[in-house]
């Protein structure tokens, strides 16, 4: 378990010159370095950032740094603590390095006439399909352009002169062509990958998905929900987004009420894994019945075979915009429905795995739980690679070596929640970071899996020190020291209400 004094020996020795010692810390810890630096890599940027590369650089820092006395380790699971900080500082700064954009400026090739108006040539009012398509296909190109060329393409869009663009974003003439013309080829190479979800498809072209004989299959999951036709669903405004999917407001035939739309990013789908993932979320969900957890209607599919999610639309705020610090009492009933909830989830063996103040919404009536994207069930093993929000994470989410994934998951992330409202700042986080979004995750990853535990601020009232008290239980580091389950600290906050 993590606190093994031998590791202050171990590094005392290596500091006094021992290279058995400098040996016995290689052997301890490399594997689990490596572990850590594959599971904060995803599967697209692991392909062009070895992690191997990354964990040898950190150890040379980490023996460079220490012959250098540029450490201090002083406490039982300090050694741990530095060598994560340093791989993940170092994993980090080369995903920057990596996703940076790679521009060369000294090649310019004429605009050509059909060039001068960017557009897909077509004067036909959009579908709502199309309509949504194209809106998420115009963000995923911008995101990939400088903040300047960002500019110039809107400008463009907005039918601005390419005179009268320069001007506006301070540059050549020249410039504005080259940044159209860089654009026009990435357009070019979209040729061929429709940015509509409409775009026929023949099954030839489809990759076909391999599954293991224990996994279930995206046509097993398919069969097992309720099935909702794209054309009863009217799509009226975007209201979320996310990661890897976008929210949309709808109104569905004979439903009485509006419903929420979830669609995966243009960029995941096609991929098999983001697909089964959305379609496993809905599965969840429809497993559970509880007012306080968002409810499933039933999937669909558009017509080329872009599925997506239709669930309830919860009317209200996300813990995340309400007030920084909500009155204790609103806290204390937030808590305890959220912990209601996640008992019910528990019972029917799913665990949330990302339990933070966006995937909370407050309706006029109660705290509802959302998100199930991350969510684990208890009887098979999956992959845990970016299973969390760092802020918020167990942890078991951030090394396996303190334990598997359990219901004890969801009691250091309803600790979490507790504490975030109750100082209007995650576990972790200073105030300084908070003020000045200076907040980097590898320091967040590195204080969640060492000895030090969040404080709680002076000059409390005899209530609020207890609130703190029981969120801080919580956030134990080590699994078997949090409270045994979601309804004891239910009742903890019940029995307090009652002073």
């Amino acid at each position: 378990m993590p606190g093994d004094p031998s590791s202050l020996r171990m590094f005392a020795s290596f500091a006094a010159g021992s290279e058995s010692a400098a040996d016995r810390i290689f052997q301890r810890y490399v594997k689990r370095l490596s572990r850590l630096a594959r599971t904060r890599l995803t599967p697209r940027v692991a392909a062009r950032v070895d992690p191997e590369d990354i964990v040898m650089s950190a150890w040379r820092s980490f023996f460079v740094g220490s012959r250098q006395n540029q450490f201090d380790v002083d406490r039982s699971g300090d050694l741990w603590a530095l060598l994560a900080r340093i791989t993940l500082l170092k994993l980090y700064r080369a995903v920057e390095r990596h996703t940076a954009q790679k521009r060369s400026v000294d090649q310019e090739a004429p605009l050509a006439p059909e060039d001068r108006e960017l557009g897909f040539g077509d004067d036909r009012e959009p579908t709502p399909e199309e309509a949504v398509a194209l809106s998420d296909y115009v963000e995923h190109l911008l995101q990939s352009l400088t903040p300047r060329d960002q500019r110039i393409a809107e400008l463009r869009l907005q039918g601005e002169l390419i005179e009268d663009i320069a001007i506006a974003v301070q540059c050549s003439e020249k410039t504005v062509r080259r940044s159209l013309q860089a654009l026009r080829g990435k357009l070019t190479e979209a040729a061929g990958e429709s940015p509509l979800p409409m775009a026929d498809q023949s099954e030839t072209q489809r990759t076909p998905v391999q599954h293991s004989p224990s996994v279930t299959t995206t046509s097993e999951i398919v069969c097992s929900l309720p099935q909702v036709s794209f054309a009863s669903l009217t799509l009226t405004r975007l209201i979320g987004q996310g990661g890897m999917g976008k929210v949309y407001h709808a109104d569905l035939d004979g439903a009485d009420s509006a419903v929420a739309v979830k669609f995966l990013h243009r960029s995941f789908q096609q991929n098999q894994e983001a697909v089964q993932r959305l379609l496993r979320e809905a599965e969840i969900i429809h497993q559970l019945d509880h007012p306080g957890i968002v409810g499933l209607r039933g999937i669909g599919r558009t017509a080329a075979g872009v599925y997506f999610v239709v669930m309830d639309l919860l009317e209200g705020k996300t813990l995340q915009t309400t007030a920084e610090h909500p009155a204790p009492e609103h806290t204390v009933d937030w808590i305890i429905q959220l912990a209601d909830a996640l008992e019910h989830a528990h019972n029917a063996g799913v665990i949330h795995c990302d339990l933070k103040p966006s995937n909370v919404v407050v309706t006029s009536d109660r705290a509802v739980l959302t998100d199930f994207g991350l969510a684990h069930l208890q009887s098979s093993q999956r992959n845990r690679i970016l299973s969390g929000t760092a802020p918020w994470m167990a942890p078991e989410q951030v090394d396996e070596w303190f334990g598997p994934v359990t219901r004890a998951t969801d009691v250091y992330g309803l600790g979490a929640l507790l504490y975030t409202l109750l100082s209007g700042r995650p576990p972790f986080v200073s105030e300084f970071e908070v003020a000045h979004s200076s907040a980097r995750t590898p320091d967040i990853l590195c204080r969640v899996v060492s000895l030090e535990r969040p404080k709680i601020p002076s000059g409390l009232s005899a209530t609020a020190e207890e609130l703190f008290n029981i969120s801080l239980s919580c956030l134990a580091r080590e699994p078997d020291r949090r409270p045994e389950s979601v309804a004891v600290i239910r009742q903890q906050l019940r029995n307090l209400r009652l002073v």
